[in-house]
């Protein structure tokens, strides 16, 4: 029968130094135990705990890192773009850990309950928070109901409003019609980790709508729906859609935007793929 570890002492260090304990922070009775009662920023440390026996003495690490979310004044702001032409509405992702979920929402401007989902393929959410329109239509605007973005994360019980807007009308483009595509946001030259989610963006305005088809190192990458690799994400191909990131997936990306009215537009990035 194995003989139970009997523990003489507990120490901890905090970033390499004795660790003093306070009225926030105790240790429980006969155990090594750490309780934080109300974290805070400098409680942020790579903690390290000595337990001697007297067989010697045995250590473990933990990176404790504050687990947070910067909530920010709100102002609605209102709109008035211009109809057919490509619009933007802003949402500044919080200081947080971890990095929440961004999620824009169409709610009514007296009753929060009173919302849905943004289902539409003229509309699509970046990397960055913001909302891209690549044409907007008078079905956009409303007077009751506004753009909501908010974060949604395990710090806060219920979702962070980030952002408001309002389009309250459209102005009638003047001048001769144009059917150009114009970039929005396109991804730039970038890295990511094997086994993580990699998502490419290339979103263009223009009417009518553009679909995007994506070539990898000159070789469509379309693909279908159930492909670890796809276009096919609910963004009508202004994404391209990694959802298992390999070593064979880092090359040179092109999209390659046409709407069949204007002239087509290409946009190139080059993917590069570590190992963690």
């Amino acid at each position: 029968m194995m003989k139970k570890l009997f523990i003489s002492s507990y120490k901890w260090l905090k970033n390499g130094q004795p660790f003093t304990q306070n009225g926030d922070i105790v240790q429980r009775e006969n155990e090594g135990t750490l309780i934080f009662k109300n974290p805070t920023k400098n409680d942020e440390a790579l903690y390290q705990c000595l337990a001697e026996s007297k067989y010697g003495v045995s250590t473990t690490r933990v990176n404790l890192k504050r687990m947070y979310i910067d909530k920010p004044r709100v102002e609605m702001r209102n709109h008035k773009p211009i109809e057919g032409k490509m619009y933007k509405l802003e949402c500044d992702i919080p200081d947080s850990y971890p990095k929440p979920e961004i999620v824009w929402i169409y709610q009514s401007l007296t009753d929060p309950s009173a919302s849905r989902s943004i289902l539409d393929r003229r509309i699509t959410l970046s990397p960055e928070g913001d909302l891209y329109f690549t044409n907007v239509t008078k079905e956009d605007t409303s007077g009751s109901f506004k753009y909501v973005c908010v974060a949604r994360s395990q710090v806060s019980d219920s979702d962070v409003v980030l952002a408001e807007h309002v389009l309250e009308t459209v102005v009638p483009a003047s001048g001769p019609k144009d059917n150009g595509v114009y970039p929005l946001y396109v991804s730039s030259d970038f890295t990511a980790t094997v086994g993580s989610v990699t998502m490419i963006y290339c979103i263009y305005g223009g009417t009518p709508l553009a679909y995007p088809d994506w070539y990898k190192d000159g070789k469509n990458v379309n693909n279908s729906p159930k492909d670890r690799v796809t276009r096919y994400n609910r963004t009508s191909g202004k994404r391209l859609l990694i959802k298992d990131t390999w070593l064979e997936d880092q090359g040179t990306y092109m999209c390659l935007v046409d709407n069949e009215v204007g002239e087509p537009k290409q946009h190139t990035m080059r993917l590069t793929v570590v190992s963690e």
